[in-house]
């Protein structure tokens, strides 16, 4: 698909006087639309700075990176491909790069409308529901490390609630929601701006009845308020996260596209949604962008005919890191000012960091996996898992035999050196790659699955106050919320469970977790060259005990089943997975109306799960996933 261009259009509708219209189709001149009644274009100056790139997945030995938005095409950027150097058990078809200072970036010029103005509040509402999902996940973890204190949950969640009541009242006082559109705003635009505005001027009672609601509880219902009260926040994420939506049809820019290609051939493209990395007008140069405008992200690259939006659907060909901006050429050097902390830009498209690198140790815990079955002829998993981040690559041990192979393992990546200092990775931490492989013959190909996680991001600083353990400067204190604020920086990282998928379809999933520790040594030539270490023993904070648990689900049937292709009875079922565990309905009966019932409406199971008994065990369970089946062709409907 080839973008051509925008199309103003006005359309109108009228009454027809005629008992009898005639269906006759009319046409007449008009006088041309006047588009600048309701914005005015500028010039856009759109920069891409690549610095590395990690799991290209190419036989190349060469590399090409380009950016485009509409019509517009960036420079091309060229380089060298690596291949990671070890002894894998399955083929290393995963090549990296890593780009030298100072680093030359992509940029090209396009008139587009200034909008910017009309985003302001989306902006903000992003902020908040950023903030509010950082708040609850650190929260989530107080609950784990400290279950049985309900009296300091209160407290702590109290204040969470109050300085979420602080931040809507900063925004409404500062008119985030007010903004004046030049020359002219729509009905559509001012629709908006008045139902922001009442949604906000009464959101803040929602947060002060959930604060009373703590205050005026009993000690002995405690732990239910507190559960209530973490369930209201979260439907107000995900309600206040709606309305930052920004498919705004009049406004909506083309998607920007970054393309990857190796050797003449593509290798993949990454889709963005150009307004999230725009410059803010009315930014103070003191404080930080609400937009991810020039922070240093992670791209993931997906082939070039995949339609999903998730992160983890399989189709990833490669992870590039590195930043983006979209600023209006007249304002550059405000916004030159505003990065030189970080930045020296020494030429047009020429850039240099400071400091020039950052070394890190690396750390990947990888406990267990546990495999969809249905995939395998013969039910067998002889599976291992490969790590990749950087210009580094290692694997697990081989799991003999069964679909629910436990690792216990610790994957190190001594002296990963990259690009830039800390505060470029706090905010945005890196992704590391995964590629599930299983080794079983009766298989065409090895690789089950791929995924990839978000890494913790621990400065030196923090390092040694970071740990489990109650101890080092806040460990001691009685202070829940100085206990709380130290659980934002935990090292290891809680594990949790990595989907794995291939083709759009999940495969597997991990539980594991990862993490990145500043170091401000300088690496010798000998440590410089170490190479991965994999190690058994996942440190005892985060490890969980497996314990056998059964699984009982009863198959009532369906109602109100209106999918047009149930014509006949005995062609659908239900399966109920839960790890490697799979229960499956009987077939079903005839169909009365919009019902339908099974013939075995019961089934059970024994699942090996992860449990900790002194914390919520349903932290470490693995998610559970229902699916309909056709029995005679296999699919899923």
């Amino acid at each position: 698909m080839i973008y051509v261009g925008r199309l103003l259009m006005e359309l109108r509708s009228e009454m027809l006087t005629d008992s009898q219209p005639t269906h006759t189709l009319s046409s007449k001149t008009v006088p041309g639309l006047d588009e600048t009644r309701f914005w005015h274009d500028d010039v856009y100056l759109i920069e891409f700075l690549p610095l590395m790139g990690h799991h290209i997945l190419t036989s190349g030995t060469a590399y090409k990176i380009s950016a485009r938005l509409a019509e517009h095409t960036s420079n091309v950027l060229e380089g060298q491909l690596r291949t990671p150097l070890d002894r894998f058990k399955s083929a290393m078809n995963s090549k990296n790069f890593r780009r030298e200072a100072p680093f030359q970036s992509c940029m090209f010029r396009v008139r587009l409308p200034d909008n910017r103005a009309k985003y302001e509040s989306d902006f903000f509402m992003l902020d908040i529901v950023n903030y509010m999902r950082s708040e609850l996940d650190t929260f989530k973890l107080f609950q784990r490390k400290y279950p049985l204190q309900d009296d300091e949950q209160a407290k702590c969640l109290k204040v969470i609630v109050n300085n979420i009541l602080t931040r809507i009242k900063e925004g409404l006082d500062a008119h985030r929601f007010d903004h004046d559109v030049q020359p002219q705003r729509t009905t559509w635009d001012i629709n908006r701006q008045l139902y922001l505005l009442d949604y906000f001027a009464k959101l803040p009672l929602e947060p002060q009845n959930l604060k009373q609601k703590l205050r005026s509880c009993f000690l002995e219902h405690l732990d239910t308020s507190i559960g209530d009260v973490v369930n209201e926040l979260q439907r107000l994420v995900a309600e206040i996260g709606s309305l930052s939506s920004m498919a705004r049809t009049q406004d909506e820019w083309p998607e920007l596209v970054l393309s990857l290609s190796a050797s003449g051939k593509d290798v993949g493209v990454c889709r963005l949604n150009a307004k999230l990395f725009l410059n803010l007008r009315n930014q103070d140069a003191d404080q930080d962008q609400e937009t991810l405008c020039w922070r240093l992200k992670s791209f993931s690259f997906k082939s070039a005919g995949c339609s999903h939006t998730c992160p983890n659907c399989g189709y990833t060909t490669a992870i590039v890191s590195g930043c983006l901006s979209i600023v209006v050429e007249r304002e550059r050097k405000r916004f030159l000012a505003v990065v030189n902390k970080e930045w020296a830009n020494i030429e047009p498209m020429l850039w240099q960091l400071n400091p020039e690198q950052t070394h890190f140790l690396c750390h990947v815990y990888i406990h267990q996996a546990k495999v969809r079955p249905g995939g395998e002829k013969k039910n067998i998993c002889d599976s291992h898992l490969r790590v990749l981040f950087a210009d580094q690559a290692c694997e697990t041990y081989t799991s003999p035999g069964t679909l629910s192979p436990i690792w216990n393992a610790v994957i190190t990546f001594n002296w990963v050196s990259l690009p830039g200092g800390i505060g470029l990775y706090l905010k945005n931490p890196p992704l590391l790659s995964l590629e599930f492989y299983n080794s079983e013959r009766s298989l065409p190909e090895d690789l089950v699955g791929m995924g990839s996680l978000a890494m913790s991001v621990i400065s030196e600083d923090r390092a040694s106050d970071s740990n489990w353990e109650d101890a080092g400067v806040f460990g001691c204190s009685k202070n829940p919320l100085r206990k709380l604020q130290r659980l934002k920086y935990l090292t290891p990282p809680p594990l949790k469970w990595v989907p794995i998928a291939r083709k759009g379809t999940l495969q597997a999933e991990v539980l594991m977790s990862a993490e990145i520790i500043q170091i401000s040594m300088e690496p010798t030539g000998q440590n410089d060259k170490k190479e991965p270490q994999l190690a058994t023993g996942i440190p005892m904070a985060i490890r969980p005990t497996m314990q056998n648990f059964v699984l009982e689900v009863f198959f009532v049937g369906l109602r109100n089943y209106s999918k047009s292709s149930m014509s006949s009875a005995g062609k659908r079922k239900i399966n109920v997975m839960m790890g490697d565990l799979v229960l499956s309905s009987g077939p079903s009966t005839a169909r009365i109306r919009n019902s339908i019932n099974f013939l075995v409406a019961y089934a059970s199971g024994v699942v090996v799960s992860s449990y900790r008994r002194k914390v919520r065990s349903h932290l470490y369970s693995t998610p559970i996933r229902v699916y309909q089946i056709n029995r005679i062709t296999g699919q899923r409907l």
